[in-house]
């Protein structure tokens, strides 16, 4: 069982990802905001970050700069509608994962199984 972080900027989307992620054994915490987010990551060490990518403070590839710097060594997992941001990101980080909202258990079981 994964302790998972869940940052999203749409209560939509942390209510029912975080559902579906404790529907299927794993514990998670939400944030609505990045800045939340790091307040919850001094506090209580993550297996798996998962983030929007798209959200008012910025992109997700900042975010994951952000918490490098900070030493921070959770996993991530990057979220959007986008298809096409897929080879982006991975062009920019192989070592982060992603999945298309909205978001399949299937898949993103596939991929969680995977960096736990």
């Amino acid at each position: 069982m994964a302790l998972i972080l869940i940052v999203d900027d749409s209560l939509d989307s942390l209510v029912s990802l975080s559902d579906l992620i404790q529907t299927n054994g794993h514990q998670c915490r939400i944030s609505a905001s990045w800045k939340a987010a790091l307040d919850q990551l001094f506090i209580e060490s993550f297996d798996i970050i998962i983030c929007e990518y798209v959200m008012e403070e910025g992109n997700a590839l900042w975010f994951w700069d952000h918490l490098k710097s900070l030493q921070i060594s959770s996993q991530f997992h990057i979220m959007s509608e986008d298809a096409q941001l897929k080879d982006k990101v991975f062009l920019t980080n192989p070592l982060i994962s992603f999945c298309l909202k909205p978001v399949q258990w299937d898949d993103l079981s596939r991929t969680l199984n995977q960096q736990i």
